[in-house]
């Protein structure tokens, strides 16, 4: 499969939300680190996040807005 190939491909390089969300896929994050809510580490920590959450934000280039006056930028 594609994503996974892209997956071992670009490993530490963070491509892997863009590919998820982009394909309407979860990112699920079901390790302990620091991307828990209140980002604290501890070792129970299990999110998903859905292509549709607010978290999940891309940003409009600005060589774009400039070029098409009617683009505000995402908050």
């Amino acid at each position: 499969m594609v994503l996974e190939e892209r997956r071992l491909e670009f490993a530490f390089e963070g491509q892997r939300p863009y590919d998820l969300f982009r394909n309407n896929r979860a990112l699920v994050r079901d390790y302990p680190g620091t991307h828990a809510l209140n980002n604290t580490p501890n070792t129970n920590v299990n999110q998903t996040i859905q292509p549709t959450d607010n978290r999940v934000i891309y940003f409009i280039p600005n060589r774009e807005r400039l070029v098409n006056k009617n683009l505000t930028q995402n908050p």
